[in-house]
């Protein structure tokens, strides 16, 4: 029948993910921001809700993740990445002025 249709539970889990990271983009964006360009904080908010469709629709989970689960995830994968990111270049520049306040 119609309930056994497999891309639905998946289909949900797109939406939910597209919502929760439509509520979360802006305060993602903001926390971001202060330590990349526009560009790369953009680039790295967009890498996080890649991570959540690959985490959550590749996978064989049925489940779909709530609002609050996916923006932590998202979260954590920004800081993740944010932190390795400003790791590396205050590696490669030493006395990065940006880094400094």
């Amino acid at each position: 029948g119609v309930g056994d249709d497999p891309h639905m539970p998946r289909f949900d889990a797109a939406n939910a993910i597209t919502a929760a990271f439509e509520d979360g983009y802006e305060e993602l964006f903001l926390a971001v921001r202060p330590h990349l360009s526009a560009r790369e904080t953009q680039t790295l908010c967009r890498a996080a809700f890649n991570y959540l469709i690959k985490r959550y629709l590749k996978t064989d989970e049925k489940a779909i993740p709530s609002a609050d689960c996916l923006l932590h995830t998202a979260r954590a994968f920004v800081q993740v990445h944010l932190e390795r990111r400003l790791n590396t270049n205050k590696d490669t520049k030493h006395h990065n002025p940006t880094l400094s306040s």
